[in-house]
């Protein structure tokens, strides 16, 4: 549910089994123009707080990275080099395991922990293939 926080004076994302109880208040509200719901929620769990920040340079174009890793992985910014990929994680071998499927080139800029886990990761998967 998106909705207007009165705390934090802003549009906010709203889990509704968290929600406790609602209140109807005679306040009115403006949708904002050219607000997008769906872009409004992409956005939100894209940047929700978690435990690694992570860089990723993707030699790609913007289509491609959007496509392999989905909208709601980070925020995608175009740059000379390709797409810079801004993201937050709780699990570097997840994300690890997301960037290895990527057909592009890539470079982690950060942190030095998705770099030791993408090594673990195809050397993984070197064992399970020679099998």
């Amino acid at each position: 549910m998106i909705g207007w926080c009165h705390l934090r004076r802003g549009l906010r994302s709203f889990r509704l089994d968290r929600v406790q109880h609602v209140r109807v208040l005679d306040i009115p509200f403006e949708r904002p123009k050219n607000f997008e719901a769906a872009a409004h929620l992409t956005f939100s769990i894209a940047t929700v707080p978690r435990t690694f920040v992570v860089e990723v340079l993707l030699h790609t174009d913007l289509q491609t990275a959007v496509t392999e890793l989905y909208a709601s992985i980070g925020l995608f910014d175009v740059c000379d080099d390709g797409v810079l990929l801004r993201a937050r994680t709780d699990s570097i071998d997840w994300f690890a395991r997301q960037l290895a499927r990527l057909p592009c080139r890539f470079e982690v800029r950060r942190p030095p922990q998705l770099r030791a886990a993408l090594h673990a990761h195809a050397k993984r998967s070197l064992v399970l293939c020679a099998r």
